[in-house]
Order: C-alpha cells, then structure tokens, then sequence
C-alpha cells in the first residue's frame, strides 16, 4: 500500500503536469508490482488501517518534513 497526501507539495518537489497518483502507478507498472499494489491517500501521521495490518513500513522523503511532533505521531502509528 503506498500512501501519500498528493497534495500540492509533491507538485513542487516532482513538477506538475501528470496527476501525482499516474505518475505512481506508472512507477509500479515499471516495477511490474502495479497487480500487487494500491494506492491510499492518507495522512501517515493518522492512518486508516487498523492496528496491525502491516508488518513493516517503509519511507522514503516524508519523515523530514513532518517536524518533531508531527514525525512522533507517524511512528506511533
């Protein structure tokens, strides 16, 4: 599950022009991944999973810009 706010941050971190979640799609197409994936817009700092759906979590350029609080709040979940 790849998750993410596609809000207008990622605009001016990727550029604009093709809609955030194609731009991830086509990602996981590449990666031949895209039958086992999906896509959730959520916010990690409060997510709509319950407790104990994922075994693992990875993140890649999100941690850094949620500040002290906001990075306590994604860990907790």
């Amino acid at each position: 599950v790849a998750v993410d706010l596609f809000e207008a941050s990622f605009d001016r971190h990727f550029g604009s022009g093709v809609p955030p979640e194609e731009r991830l799609r086509a990602n996981l197409r590449a990666a031949g991944v895209e039958a086992r994936a999906s896509i959730q817009k959520a916010d990690i700092r409060q997510l709509p999973f319950p407790p104990a759906s994922f075994d693992a979590a990875v993140s890649a350029y999100v941690i850094d810009h949620l500040g002290r609080d906001g990075a306590k709040q994604a860990f907790a979940e």
